[in-house]
């Protein structure tokens, strides 16, 4: 599998999105567990 590497804008971006995404959704969460390496924020 190749590398994919993302700019922190990019990043950014696509982690607002995504918790955009989730909140539109409607479902409500009790919690929400996030691993990440390296200090990303999630």
């Amino acid at each position: 599998m190749s590398d994919l590497f993302v700019s922190w804008e990019e990043y950014n971006k696509k982690t607002e999105e995504l918790a955009l995404k989730v909140h539109n959704d409607g479902w409500n969460f009790n919690q929400v567990v996030c691993i990440a390496k390296g200090g990303l924020r999630v």
